[in-house]
C-alpha cells in the first residue's frame, strides 16, 4: 500500500509539475543570486584587482536565505505551502472516494490500515517534495559559491551575548544547513499529512483547500511563526522555534483524529 502510495504519486502529470515548479523556483532562486553577487565584478574586473569581495558561504546563498534580488520566491513556496502539497497528491482521498475507488480498497485492507499507510505515504511525498529541490539548490550553491567565506556580517554577532543556537549554528554551518533542509521537509510532510486526513474527514475540494489555507495563515503571520523555525542562522530563542512547531502540530493532529474517526470509525460524520 505504501509502495502504491508513493508510485501513483510520481506518476501523476499533476505531482510532476509541483515537483518541477519547486525545481524550477529553487534553481532560478540561485541563478539569480549568483547573477547579483557577480555582475558588479564580471563587467568590471578592474575594479577588484584583489579578486570578487563578500563572495557568500553557500549556506548563506542557499534557499533558505536566499540574498538575492528578491524574496518572492520564498514567498511562492512557502505562503502557499499546504496548497502545494494538496496540488501534489495530498487530496487523492477526495478522488477516490468521488470515483468509488474506496469500497474496492475494503475489500483488500482494513479502514484503519488504508489511514495509516495513506498518511505515510503522502508524509514521504511531501518530505522529498521539499528536500530533493533543496539539496539540488544547496548542491549549486557550494559548486557556485566554492571558497565564499561571507555571513553577511552575521559571524560579527557571535559572541556571548547571543542565543547559544545562533552561536552554534555559526560555528557549523554547513551541518545547520541541512539540519534545516531536514526540518522544511518534515513541516512539508505534515501539512501533506493535514491535508490527506482533511480530504478524508471532508471530502470536498473548496472546502480542504480554504481550511488548509486558513489554519495556515495564521501561522505564518504570528509573533511564533513557523517560518521562523524553517530559516537558520536567526538570532532568536530555541522556545521561540519549539513554539512554531508546537503551533503546527495542533491541527495537524486535530485533523487526523477527525479523518481517522471519519475513515475508520464511521461511513459519515
Amino acid at each position: 500500500m505504501l509502495k502504491k502510495e508513493l508510485l501513483d504519486t510520481f506518476r501523476s502529470t499533476r505531482a510532476k509539475i509541483v515537483f518541477f515548479v519547486f525545481l524550477a523556483i529553487m534553481v532560478y532562486n540561485f541563478a539569480d543570486t549568483f547573477y547579483w553577487t557577480h555582475q558588479a565584478y564580471d563587467f568590471h574586473p578592474e575594479n577588484y584587482p584583489g579578486g570578487l569581495e563578500n563572495m557568500y558561504h553557500p549556506s548563506i546563498a542557499g534557499f533558505l536565505n536566499s540574498p538575492g534580488s528578491s524574496n518572492n520566491p520564498q514567498i511562492l513556496i512557502k505562503w502557499l505551502l499546504p496548497i502545494w502539497g494538496l496540488l501534489f497528491g495530498a487530496d487523492s482521498p477526495i478522488r477516490e472516494e468521488k470515483c468509488g475507488y474506496l469500497p474496492l480498497i475494503e475489500t483488500r485492507i482494513s479502514r484503519k490500515k488504508y489511514f495509516w499507510k495513506k498518511n505515510q505515504g503522502v508524509f514521504v511525498c511531501g518530505f522529498l517534495l521539499m528536500v530533493v529541490p533543496l539539496t539540488i539548490n544547496y548542491l549549486l550553491c557550494i559548486v557556485g559559491f566554492i571558497n565564499g567565506d561571507y555571513y553577511m556580517n552575521l559571524d560579527a554577532y557571535v559572541g556571548p551575548g547571543q542565543t547559544q543556537w545562533f552561536n552554534f549554528s555559526m560555528a557549523h554551518p554547513v551541518g545547520i544547513y541541512l539540519f534545516y533542509i531536514v526540518i522544511n521537509g518534515v513541516i512539508t510532510g505534515l501539512l501533506c499529512c493535514m491535508g490527506t486526513s482533511l480530504s478524508m474527514a471532508l471530502p470536498s475540494y473548496p472546502l480542504v483547500y480554504a481550511i488548509c489555507f486558513m489554519v495556515w495563515y495564521p501561522q505564518i503571520s504570528n509573533g511564533s511563526s513557523i517560518l521562523l523555525a524553517m530559516q537558520p542562522f536567526l538570532n532568536y530563542p530555541v522556545t521561540t522555534f519549539l513554539t512554531g512547531y508546537v503551533i503546527l502540530l495542533i491541527p495537524v493532529i486535530l485533523a487526523m483524529i477527525a479523518g481517522y474517526i471519519r475513515r475508520v470509525k464511521c461511513d459519515t460524520l
